[in-house]
């Protein structure tokens, strides 16, 4: 079904809209490319349901994903770097380099 939904948004042909994507996200729902490193996929798995977000700042062309990992007991931060790119839709997407991340474990720093 959400890939029905991401299908028909598709079609609408609006791709990324600045305004609309600035601001805090709770993220529900991820799909990465083939190329996205195996600890990235990997990651998924762990997340705990509703405490994943991507809070986008455009004015810097970053955003920055935390997610609660292991009901809480854990906690991965990025720092993403998006820049605009034309698809073959000829709608705007992004594309994102992860230029930092961390992870904490429990009470260890």
């Amino acid at each position: 079904q959400v890939e029905g939904l991401i299908q028909a948004l598709q079609a609408r042909k609006k791709g990324f809209q600045r305004a609309t994507a600035d601001g805090d996200w709770a993220l529900i729902y991820e799909i990465n490319s083939d190329g996205s490193p195996a600890l990235q996929k990997f990651s998924q798995n762990f997340e705990s349901v509703g405490g994943s977000f991507a809070n986008f700042d455009v004015s810097k062309n970053e955003f920055y994903n935390i997610a609660n990992l292991f009901g809480g007991k854990g906690k991965l931060m990025a720092t993403v770097e998006f820049g605009e790119v034309e698809s073959q839709s000829s709608s705007s997407r992004i594309s994102c380099d992860i230029v930092d991340a961390s992870i904490q474990l429990g009470s260890l720093p």
